[in-house]
């Protein structure tokens, strides 16, 4: 793809040379304001992912624009690799993260041509999505972009809304020793990493969620000893700490990943599981409560320990075992934006999950039929049925020679990836956005048995 950029930009992908040079342009461009200083833990951050040894990315994942005069990078972004599971199917997406130009350069529509050049890499190298999280507070914001639904984007996977518990509403014998317990919690150690992906893995068959993110291969291995590696520093990079489950004869049942360091008087969990064949929730939430706030109390701090942070999906199943009052909602929830690199190619990789929910259907089980659905441009897609299967999906243009000029349903551009991801029906989306049309009610139903709605637990990595 060519851009028209000012002869003194060039737009190219990073080496590991680039480095300093992108670390630079990011803490420029993560300032919260022209007169603040530059953000050093986003160049700390940057000079982690360009190592060589994240489990996300290359160094040579970064997007940039060089000032060739100068040879400064202005604006940049990266792209992650990441598998999803929809429906137990395996697809390979992207996530576009960092997205950064200095503040002198804004204004001049570099943040568009870095994330189009990132979009094209990522439909080259097969991604049939590209995902980022957001608040939903920050109007759909890519990490570093705001107002991402012009980059055709959508706000399709609710994540919902991190919670929080008060250590004043924990039993009152908090102070009681955890190893008191039936378990404790020790640092987890590279040999612990095959028992954390299989707890981890078991939390798959439990959730309800239409779609499941695995964690890059080595993901787990860089938690535990990226921040100790050849080229890393010890004063920034130990991000966080994982520990391992144990019972009283050393066999593990689950794990949880801290933040290292004390968030003043809270101390984050970014990630949990156990084993549900052998933890009884109930009893493992109370001891985990306790076991947090001890953990939490002898790391260092200047501030006395209030609260455990819980930063992952409002649907995590550990918030069906805490009690109501146990539970403090934050104010911002969070979501998944998300982009179709090719919205025909997507709904073709997933008919045999779409045939699974047909199969279900004791109305559709022998459906045969096109169903046609537009976005309100001059493209859509059609989704062939033959005796309860889909047999093809391909795009659809209204009033091609041999096409129906009209759509079965309409949806107001993206939005239809709310309904494709179980985050709202169609008779919800229609409450919001009246343009969304269905031309019969049958329609409506047959889209609500290959696309149901349903809220559900997946984790998050970063």
């Amino acid at each position: 793809m060519v851009y028209s950029l000012p002869p003194n930009l060039l737009i190219r992908w990073s080496t590991q040379s680039d480095t300093d040079a992108i670390a630079s342009c990011v803490a420029d461009g993560f300032r919260g304001a022209v007169t603040d200083p530059p953000s050093t833990s986003s160049a700390s951050a940057v000079r982690r992912l360009m190592r060589g040894d994240n489990p996300f990315m290359r160094p040579t994942d970064f997007c940039v624009v060089e000032d060739v005069t100068t040879g400064e990078i202005v604006a940049c972004t990266c792209l992650f690799s990441q598998e999803m599971e929809y429906g137990h199917l395996s697809l390979r997406i992207g996530r576009p993260d960092h997205v950064t130009t200095r503040w002198a350069h804004r204004e001049r529509g570099l943040s568009k041509v870095v994330l189009e050049t990132v979009h094209e890499r990522s439909r080259e190298r097969g991604d049939l999505l590209t995902l980022s999280k957001c608040y939903l507070t920050h109007l759909l914001t890519i990490h570093g972009v705001s107002n991402a639904i012009r980059f055709g984007y959508e706000y399709a996977l609710d994540f919902g809304a991190s919670k929080r518990t008060m250590i004043a509403a924990i039993a009152s014998d908090v102070e009681a020793d955890e190893e008191d317990g039936p378990f404790s919690l020790r640092e987890a150690m590279l040999e612990d990493v095959t028992e954390i992906e299989r707890i981890f893995g078991t939390h798959r068959a439990v959730s309800e969620s239409p779609i499941w993110l695995r964690p890059p291969p080595g993901y787990f291995a860089y938690q535990i000893d990226g921040w100790m590696r050849p080229g890393a520093d010890l004063a920034v990079d130990h991000m966080r700490t994982v520990l391992m489950i144990d019972d009283t004869l050393g066999a593990s049942h689950g794990f949880v990943v801290i933040s290292a360091k004390r968030s003043g008087a809270s101390i984050n969990v970014l990630q949990l599981a156990w084993d549900p064949q052998t933890v009884d929730l109930p009893s493992f939430s109370s001891w985990l409560l306790r076991a947090l706030a001890c953990f939490g109390r002898a790391m260092p701090s200047s501030s006395e320990l209030t609260s455990i942070g819980w930063w992952f999906s409002g649907y995590h199943p550990i918030y069906q075992a805490l009690s109501t009052w146990q539970i403090h909602t934050e104010d911002h929830p969070f979501s998944f934006l998300v982009r179709a690199n090719d919205p025909a190619a997507f709904l073709h990789a997933i008919r045999s999950t779409l045939d699974a929910r047909l199969l279900s259907s004791p109305v559709f089980r022998h459906h045969t039929g096109c169903l046609r659905i537009g976005f309100f441009v001059r493209r859509g897609v059609q989704i062939m049925l033959s005796r309860g299967r889909v047999e093809n999906v391909e795009q659809w243009i209204p009033g091609s020679p041999g096409s129906s000029p009209s759509p079965d349903a309409a949806f107001p551009y993206e939005t239809f990836w709310q309904v494709v991801f179980g985050r709202r029906t169609v008779a919800e989306l229609r409450s919001v956005l009246p343009d969304v049309e269905c031309n019969e009610e049958e329609i409506e139903k047959l889209l609500g048995v290959l696309f149901p709605r349903k809220d559900g637990y997946f984790a998050h990595f970063v």
